[in-house]
């Protein structure tokens, strides 16, 4: 599927699923999702004669990619949490959180993008060929996504009630102690 916001559907619900403890790293996962796109997108604007979803669709370069992922979103971690304080969601994870959950993401992305594109080899340089090809139409692959999206937005609604009412609860405890 081309870059576009179908691409968090097999992200999002991952986000919040440890909504309590926020263990899984939002930032890593969403950018983790999306980053192998970045070849992808050069070869559209820049008119390539390249293939969309080559090496860089590959587990290999996808690994490689999702640990540069984590440890970009570990060095800049005070960036996002300005940003996530906004949606209530500030979090500090580990490193290998971050890595590992980068990683997942765009191996997913490979992983659905297989049904796709005749032209990807997720196991470049080691064997070429796509066995995933056309067993999934792309409805049904942009149809998960989909699904994929509002159920992380149903999750974040979740989250927030919990949110509040953790809030509303630590305000009655102080006015009233006992």
């Amino acid at each position: 599927m081309p870059f576009s916001p179908f691409h968090f559907g097999h992200a999002l619900p991952f986000c919040f699923l440890d909504y309590k403890n926020k263990r899984i790293d939002i930032i890593s996962c969403l950018i983790g999702s999306i980053i192998v796109d970045i070849h992808a997108i050069i070869i559209f604007f820049f008119n390539l004669n390249q293939p969309l979803h080559g090496p860089v669709h590959s587990f290999l370069i996808a690994t490689i990619l999702g640990v540069i992922t984590g440890i970009f979103v570990h060095i800049t971690q005070n960036f996002w949490n300005k940003i996530t304080r906004i949606f209530k969601w500030e979090q500090k994870t580990s490193l290998i959180s971050k890595i590992f959950w980068a990683i997942l993401m765009s191996y997913l992305h490979i992983f659905l993008d297989a049904f796709l594109y005749p032209e990807m080899n997720f196991w470049w340089p080691f064997l070429n060929g796509n066995p995933f090809y056309g067993i999934l139409s792309s409805p049904t692959v942009y149809s998960i996504c989909t699904i994929g999206i509002f159920l992380g937005i149903f999750e974040y609604l979740i989250y927030l009630i919990y949110y509040f009412k953790k809030i509303e609860n630590q305000r009655n405890s102080y006015i009233n102690p006992l």
